[in-house]
């Protein structure tokens, strides 16, 4: 058996040899060489996958959006629906689903409308795919907000969007995106 020395508590006097006394008080308190020596190989072993992780989002790549134009779509009595296409470009090498978009716009830097359009599609595998996203806005709000509609007349827009992705290993992931447009009512 081995002998662990101690000193006394005051640290002065003589030391006292006591076999396997370390070993006992460490076996009460629930600690054993052999997992203490697991952890010891463990943590070093494991140690790059742990930083790998917390890092993940910062190495691996990420999707882009960018707006490419805006079309009216349509024009009724009561709404005027706004088209608005979207160039995801997906660095990955599978599917990546698009969930959605919220929004809101704003003339003359008064906001009028703000919702979320749910637009399921998935975006090719190494590739850039192009999104449709439909926005209707009720005429009343843009009549309250322009003080009147005619025809050819443009409308001036600020437009904060947010394609919603479903990115794996990163999650659910949200690309922000701000547009400055004109467009010219039919």
């Amino acid at each position: 058996m081995r002998a662990s020395t101690f000193r006394s508590a005051t640290g002065r006097g003589p030391s006292v040899q006591r076999p396997g006394r370390v070993r006992a008080l460490a076996a009460r308190a629930g600690f054993s060489r052999p997992r203490s020596l697991f952890w010891l190989v463990l943590l070093p072993a494991a140690s790059p996958f742990l930083a790998s992780c917390a890092t993940v989002g910062q190495v691996a790549p990420t999707p882009t959006a960018e707006v490419t134009g805006v079309e009216v779509g349509s024009l009724s009595l009561t709404e005027l629906r706004l088209d608005f296409a979207v160039d995801v470009k997906n660095p990955y090498t599978f599917g990546l689903p698009v969930l959605g978009l919220d929004y809101a716009l704003s003339t003359g830097g008064k906001r009028f409308l703000q919702g979320e359009v749910k637009q399921p599609q998935i975006i090719p595998a190494s590739s850039t795919g192009k999104v449709i996203l439909p926005i209707s806005i009720p005429v009343l709000d843009l009549v309250s907000v322009l003080g009147g509609l005619q025809s050819g007349k443009s409308l001036d827009y600020t437009a904060e969007l947010g394609l919603k992705l479903d990115a794996p290993v990163i999650g659910a992931l949200r690309l922000p995106m701000l547009h400055e447009g004109k467009v010219n009512l039919p």
